[in-house]
């Protein structure tokens, strides 16, 4: 083989193995505490290289990030406002103000088609929806009225309908994002006793409401808008608060809040999964979010100031991974769906990458050959 074609693609490979980037995606943690927002690299389990806390408005809990990850929505309960990041520059977006919501917004949630943000104001007891082209208030839109304390909110993966739980009332809510108002023909779905968190199955059949003080997880069915069919409760852990499914459909997370730990729902039986125990995390779990890949779960402790980070694979914490410290007390988390180019972990995060270097280096093996 010609010395010089062999040394090319010796160095090529060289270079592809140790200098190569890793592809992660990004998680923001809001920071009630401090009024920030924390951005994690998810290759490194650490706060990205290069950032430091995005400040928000005040006591910062809830963030939702647009299906193309351009911008994240981050609800700040103290000022009634929700504040717009660019994702690209990890800053509060060029050209927007705090957008005015309801009362003590607490939950956010995006349609899949990135057009809208439906916010839960805990106080108003009302939805209000924003427009995400125009980082406004919909034109012809008035505040939904739900229930008693609208603490969370999903939305199915057709974006026809958004699900509201109502902390106070026990109940769920249904409204069509197609009318901006409560779904005809439903009423308040009841549920367990102080409804929290809320997630819906990426197959868009099966709703899973997190009860706070009811220490369960009620079933829902989006065909029926009612209690699903056959299933009971689910019994987890104390203080359930936020949920969140894997991207297959197959497992839902539950943090219990008091009991420090995470619960592991099999959807297809609607039961504890077999063989898994609840997952120790960190204090006063609050938040949780699941990689798009679905093989690591991320949950904020309130009380820890940290995230800790779940194997899906195994239930447990990752092995190598210790809590990541982010700002005082973390609440919401969202990940971003598109993997993004991070410093290679094997260069200790300083990785010149390989389409940098692959120039120079072709450029040096030419000289090399034309001056022999």
């Amino acid at each position: 083989m010609n010395k010089w074609l062999y040394r090319t693609k010796l160095s090529c490979l060289v270079l592809s193995i140790f200098c190569a980037p890793v592809w992660a995606n990004n998680a923001y943690v809001v920071n009630q505490y401090d009024n920030t927002v924390s951005v994690i690299d998810t290759a490194t389990n650490a706060i990205k290289v290069g950032t430091t806390p995005i400040v928000v408005g005040t006591l910062p809990v809830a963030i939702a990030i647009t299906p193309d990850d351009r911008t994240a929505y981050v609800a700040n309960d103290t000022d009634g406002t929700v504040s717009v990041i660019d994702t690209a520059t990890n800053a509060i977006k060029v050209g927007t103000t705090p957008i005015v919501v309801g009362t003590r917004p607490s939950a956010i949630a995006i349609t899949p088609d990135g057009s809208t943000a439906y916010v839960a104001n805990g106080t108003d007891h009302t939805v209000s929806v924003i427009d995400t082209a125009t980082n406004a208030i919909k034109v012809g839109t008035t505040p939904i009225v739900v229930g008693g304390r609208p603490i969370a909110i999903a939305i199915t993966p057709n974006g026809t309908t958004a699900f509201v739980t109502d902390f106070n009332g026990g109940t769920v809510s249904v409204i069509d994002t197609a009318t901006n108002a409560i779904k005809v023909g439903t009423t308040p779905i009841g549920v367990g006793a102080n409804p929290d968190g809320i997630a819906i199955t990426p197959n868009g059949t099966t709703v899973y409401v997190a009860n706070f003080i009811g220490n369960t997880v009620s079933v829902i069915d989006t065909a029926t808008n009612a209690i699903k069919a056959g299933t009971s409760a689910i019994g987890v852990g104390d203080g359930p608060g936020r949920i969140a499914i894997t991207p297959d459909g197959s497992t839902a997370y539950v943090v219990n809040h008091f009991d420090k730990n995470v619960s592991v729902i099999d959807t297809a039986t609607n039961a504890i999964k077999a063989g898994t125990s609840a997952i120790g995390v960190g204090d006063g779990p609050s938040g949780i979010a699941i990689t798009p890949n679905g093989t690591t779960v991320y949950v904020t402790n309130f009380l820890g100031n940290t995230v800790s980070v779940i194997d899906t694979a195994t239930n447990a914490i990752k092995a190598g991974t210790s809590a990541i410290g982010v700002g005082g007390g973390p609440a919401g988390i969202a990940i971003t769906r598109t993997a993004l180019a991070s410093p290679s972990s094997r260069s200790g995060g300083g990785a010149l990458e390989l389409w940098t270097l692959l120039p120079l280096m072709l450029l040096g093996l030419w000289r090399k050959r034309r001056y022999a």
